[in-house]
């Protein structure tokens, strides 16, 4: 809980690595961009490269499934931010083979653009189980392909 992609890029050996996986399926930046001293939306997005890079290096073969930054209700001026790193990573993503990138935010949304309370605990951070099932079906449509 709490980590951030700098946590990861001095864990992902000990993590992922380690294990072998035929497929990583992987969720981070909220926590880099969100929180009180949060870093920009590039640099985040540097940082999450350099560390698909990185599983890449290690696991050559492996699917990697990057997830989007969701906008979530508790930090609304972080929402730029997060849609700078997302729109890098989904462009990196693009070019590199068996890396997908998963955007969730649509399905998190209001029509007004405005992240959907119901799909919230009262943090306004964490989905709740509402929240998870509109991941699973977002998730599952890519991973299941």
């Amino acid at each position: 809980g709490g980590s951030k992609t700098t946590d990861w890029l001095r864990l992902y050996e000990k993590r992922i690595v380690k294990y072998s996986p035929d497929v990583v399926l992987f969720y981070c930046g909220a926590n880099d961009i969100q929180d009180g001293n949060g870093v920009s939306g590039i640099e985040n997005a540097q940082n999450t490269i350099q560390l698909l890079r990185r599983i890449r290096k290690k696991l050559k073969n492996v699917k990697i499934y990057y997830i989007s930054i969701n906008h979530c209700i508790r930090n609304p001026n972080a929402w730029g931010e997060i849609d700078a790193s997302n729109k890098l990573v989904r462009q990196f993503c693009g070019r590199e083979k068996n890396i997908c990138y998963i955007n969730i935010v649509p399905a998190t949304l209001l029509p007004d653009g405005t992240p959907n309370p119901v799909l919230f605990k009262e943090d306004g951070i964490h989905p709740t189980k509402q929240g998870f099932k509109v991941w699973n079906r977002v998730i599952g449509k890519k991973v299941n392909r």
